[in-house]
């Protein structure tokens, strides 16, 4: 742009260049270039310019120098209006040759920054996908947690169905088992009352017949005696 400027001022106002001393591009700094065409917009026309106007033209061609210089971080976006502002700025001037040099700095930026956002479309793409695939990973091992802990619950409710039918049986036969021998008890109890007395009685039938013997024998003794 600094060129694109000399070379204007040489046709336009030489005088200028005589006056200051701007012997090559290289000897004026791009912001003091717009500084002396802001002065001179009324010679710069021919353009539409609906949309904005020379002097915001050359306010963002300054911001170029500005930029480069302070080296600041600018957007994509950023870059492409300046090269559009430098672009129109050329076009003003009428120099067809850095028209063309900047059009096609503007267009080669173009596309640089049309194939980063496709990347990015794709890449975002892919990323998308992939979080789309583990968000299903994700819910598939939500649903098969709930299964497992659901069989757990069902499996440990069965459990305790069985464990406690277990414990019920277990205390029906212990209680079938506690009044067999309660049973058994109160048996033998009765049966141990009733033997003494079954034998006292037998005792007397045989006293009885034990005297009888006894007295027959020893009548008998007697007998022989004699």
């Amino acid at each position: 742009m600094e060129r694109a400027c000399y070379d204007y001022a040489k046709q336009k106002i030489p005088a200028v260049l005589s006056e200051r001393q701007f012997d090559c591009a290289e000897a004026v700094e791009l912001n003091r270039w717009t500084n002396e065409l802001m002065k001179r917009t009324s010679m710069m026309g021919g353009l539409d310019l609906s949309n904005t106007s020379i002097e915001d033209i050359l306010r963002s061609v300054t911001n170029i120098r500005h930029t480069a210089v302070h080296r600041l971080r600018v957007s994509a976006k950023a870059i492409e209006q300046f090269l559009l502002d430098a672009e129109t700025l050329s076009t003003l001037f009428g120099i067809k040759v850095h028209i063309d040099e900047i059009s096609r700095l503007r267009r080669s930026f173009q596309a640089s920054i049309e194939e980063l956002e496709r990347n990015k479309h794709f890449l975002q793409s892919r990323l998308d996908e992939a979080l789309q695939k583990i968000a299903d990973q994700r819910a598939e091992l939500q649903r098969m947690e709930e299964i497992a802990v659901s069989n757990m619950i069902k499996e440990d409710h069965e459990y305790q169905v069985i464990a406690g039918k277990a414990i019920e049986d277990s205390i029906t036969v212990s209680d079938r088992l506690e009044n067999a021998f309660s049973t058994t008890v109160v048996t033998k109890r009765e049966e141990m009352r009733e033997g003494p007395n079954t034998a006292r009685n037998d005792d007397s039938d045989s006293g009885g017949c034990s005297g009888i013997e006894e007295h027959c024998i020893g009548g008998w003794r007697h007998e022989f005696s004699d």
